[in-house]
């Protein structure tokens, strides 16, 4: 889990799919002449003459392409609906490489005329779309979220998590921040959908996708006694008056959560800076971390929004997002001193951790 979230930290910024230039050499640096664009709609080629260092393990991202070889990302490819973009690095004869970058673009072709189209007609376009793949192998390559969405999923039959472009901005990614904001927020929302795999319902899929259990017997029960009071500690919550967060309806986005977090905070600590105490605007790089999860969760409803929230949404609201975990996370108590009669404080022995 830390490998594949440091690697997708050091990714992001990119598109939907980046690949991994990793050179043979312990260090080196790759003389780049030409990149190729190819593609099923596009074919071009531009002449750039520039160097990249590059170490064992490092990748680089279309975003990396633009910035260090001053390439301009909309020369590449034209954001689509969806699209798959690899990068390859082709070593020449006399050493320098040549980058090949395959666009492979995904259209959807609406027979309806703009002026035409409502929601009752694209439903019933999408639902003859999705009536019209039974029978046919499974396109695992789908996505079923727009490029510009500010959201995030797991998807259990698949076993993928995914990401579009429109959160991998402020406050949840900024390409220029430290290591504790990213990994504070953006770390934490991938460490998160990391963990639906894991919670009440993504675990009972296998790796593959299949419902099946693949747990022991005694695993599984404690799992489901934890799991049991994750859901005693949501109940307990009160939200407005004598309005309680409903425990089991939220019980998958809590335990991710808290995995969230933890997973985040650990890959983190496997930074330069998450080894730091340097100061920035006088908060450690672990106040810093947590400061920012919180603040990618900060928002604002009515009361009557948030009765609606508490009876029909399998999240939690935005604040108890944050709350909930946190009291519940050994390392936030160091990081700002939360002490017996906090508001927060709970103690060790009543703590829960899953994973």
């Amino acid at each position: 889990m830390l490998a594949l979230i440091v690697g997708f930290l050091g990714m992001i910024g990119g598109s939907q799919a980046d690949t991994m230039i990793v050179p043979t050499d312990s260090s080196r640096v790759l003389t780049v002449n030409r990149v190729l664009i190819v593609g099923n709609k596009v074919t071009k080629e531009g002449i750039i003459s520039r160097e990249i260092t590059l170490k064992r393990g490092d990748t680089i991202s279309l975003k990396r392409l633009q910035h260090e070889l001053l390439w301009d990302k909309r020369k590449i490819y034209n954001l689509r609906l969806f699209h798959t973009v690899t990068v390859r690095a082709l070593e020449m004869p006399d050493g320098t490489f040549d980058l090949l970058v395959d666009v492979t673009e995904r259209w959807y072709t609406f027979p309806i005329p703009i002026f035409e189209l409502s929601d009752r007609n694209f439903s019933e376009w999408w639902h003859n779309y999705e009536i019209n793949k039974l029978g046919k192998p499974v396109d695992r390559t789908e996505w079923d979220i727009t490029t510009p969405t500010i959201n995030a999923g797991y998807y259990p039959t698949f076993n993928k998590i995914l990401f579009p472009a429109g959160i991998l901005q402020f406050p949840f990614f900024d390409l220029n921040a430290d290591d504790a904001i990213n990994y504070g927020a953006i770390g934490m929302f991938i460490g998160h959908e990391i963990t639906h795999g894991f919670d009440d319902q993504g675990s009972q899929y296998d790796k593959d996708g299949n419902l099946k259990n693949w747990w022991s017997k005694e695993d599984r029960e404690k799992f489901v006694a934890k799991s049991n009071k994750v859901i005693a500690l949501y109940n307990s919550f009160v939200i407005l008056d004598s309005v309680h967060l409903n425990g089991a309806l939220t019980n998958g986005e809590n335990i991710a959560d808290m995995g969230g977090i933890a997973i985040a905070y650990d890959a983190f600590k496997m930074t330069n800076e998450g080894q730091d105490t340097t100061k920035i605007d006088g908060f450690t790089p672990d106040q810093r971390f947590f400061l920012s999860f919180a603040q990618a969760w900060r928002g604002k409803y009515k009361d009557e929004v948030l009765r609606t929230i508490v009876n029909t949404n399998p999240h939690s609201p935005d604040n108890w997002r944050v709350l909930g975990p946190l009291m519940n996370f050994s390392p936030f108590y160091t990081a700002f001193n939360v002490q017996p009669g906090d508001k927060m404080y709970v103690a060790d022995s009543s703590k829960i951790k899953i994973w």
